[in-house]
């Protein structure tokens, strides 16, 4: 049994979707890297 889990940060002028799309992104990353890992995808704020 393995476990893959993404990660990211809440910022709170963000919506919930762009939070759930990196936890997404985090997560099928950590997968296709070989399972059973822990993958970060940090919040970058592109207005500026």
């Amino acid at each position: 049994m393995t476990i893959s889990i993404g990660v990211t940060q809440y910022h709170l002028t963000e919506p919930l979707d762009g939070l759930l799309y990196r936890a997404d992104t985090a997560l099928y990353r950590a997968k296709e890297l070989g399972k059973n890992r822990v993958e970060v995808e940090l919040y970058e704020d592109r207005s500026k």
